[in-house]
């Protein structure tokens, strides 16, 4: 039942999040409830059950992965030049090269584009 509580707590985002909020408050009241009868019958201490409950939930859960994954430094680079030319077919303007190599950005591909001037 913690397992559950648990997963429905990190679902409370959306067009739903309401009903999953009762839901987990009507969960969390029948825990309530059968710790309160399980340690009436059980003269064992609440804090020790409550911490190896914990424990097994978070081995349970898989861990969150955050943010986008690094990319290794020696992972191969390619950079791509494009020539634009000497002159803009539209305009007959002079072309130029723009942009730079990122060294520590973790692009894969770094390229380097021609526009106008």
């Amino acid at each position: 039942m913690k397992i559950t509580i648990a997963r429905l707590k990190r679902q409370r985002c959306g067009a739903s999040s309401e009903k999953i909020d009762r839901e987990i408050e009507q969960l969390e009241l029948a825990l309530e409830g059968l710790e309160m009868a399980g340690a009436a019958a059980d003269p064992t201490p609440a804090a020790d059950d409550a911490g190896s409950n914990a424990t097994a939930t978070e081995q349970l859960l898989p861990p969150r992965r955050r943010g986008k994954p690094r990319i290794a430094a020696d992972a191969p680079r390619e950079v791509i030049t494009l020539d634009p030319g000497e002159r803009c077919p539209d305009c007959g303007g002079v072309l130029r090269l723009v942009g730079e190599d990122r060294g520590g950005s973790g692009n894969l591909h770094s390229g380097i584009s021609g526009l106008s001037a």
